[in-house]
């Protein structure tokens, strides 16, 4: 038997997979919301995706 002691259990936990857009098309999407209701102005846009 080769257990080691005090080393924790190291769990992976794998992330649910659900499809959907690229998280790059969905805050794009969202900043030309933004941009398009006045939150965000024209330059700030052009900043982010220019």
């Amino acid at each position: 038997m080769s257990a080691q002691k005090g080393e924790p259990e190291q769990r992976q936990q794998q992330p649910e997979t659900i499809s959907e857009p690229d998280n790059s098309e969905n805050l794009e999407k969202l900043a030309k919301l933004l941009k398009d209701k006045g939150v965000i102005t024209e330059t700030a846009y052009n900043l982010i995706f220019g």
